[in-house]
């Protein structure tokens, strides 16, 4: 689901990118100097980061039900009961445990694939 989410994210946001304009000059001239390249490469980068982040955002409370059925820590009773048993013990927030961490780390991976 993440990969799914990632990917779908990274395309939406180059062509957010692209309607809004965000060139470094007019022209093919200007795409083919080395400037361009970079300039594409940074906005690859940062719509990879920013796609990797919220990807993982939305996939963490999925991520977290698995873990805590595969470790024990709730039974194996489906995913809606398991994440209704984290919700009841720790809130809205258990269900987003090491999210920071995750979203950081996969910000980071997808930037480098995508950049």
């Amino acid at each position: 689901p993440s990969a799914i989410c990632r990917f779908g994210v990274y395309e939406e946001l180059r062509l957010l990118v692209k309607r809004a304009g965000v060139t470094c000059g007019e022209g093919e001239e200007v795409r083919k100097t080395k400037g361009w390249r970079v300039f594409e490469n940074v906005g690859n980068f940062v719509c990879g980061a920013c796609a990797g982040a919220v990807a993982s955002a939305a996939t963490t409370p999925l991520d977290v039900i698995k873990t805590q059925m595969a470790t024990g820590v709730i039974p194996r009773e489906g995913i809606l009961k398991g994440g209704r048993r984290i919700v009841m013990k720790h809130g809205v927030r258990g269900l987003y445990a090491g999210a920071e961490a995750r979203m950081i780390w996969s910000a980071a991976f997808s930037a480098v694939g995508f950049g």
